[in-house]
């Protein structure tokens, strides 16, 4: 997934998975760690996803609680 930063700069996290306003992103180097952050649904600008000959049964969307602040910077 590539998240909208700043003007001309991006993140790119993997997804984890969603609440009804953000999803949830592993990502690196996020306060000089890896971590799991909550991004606002509105940054994401980009998902790229596997083409699956046959998906697996767990490729859906997984909801979790909107536990957590949203990210406003993952620097």
């Amino acid at each position: 997934m590539v998240f909208r930063r700043a003007e001309s700069t991006g993140h790119v996290g993997l997804y984890v998975g969603e609440d009804y306003g953000a999803f949830h992103v592993l990502g690196g180097n996020q306060s000089d760690g890896v971590t799991i952050t909550r991004i606002a649904r509105d940054r994401c600008i980009a998902i790229r996803r596997p083409v699956y000959k046959a998906a697996p049964a767990t490729a859906t969307p997984i909801q979790l609680a909107a536990n957590g602040a949203l990210s406003a910077n993952e620097a």
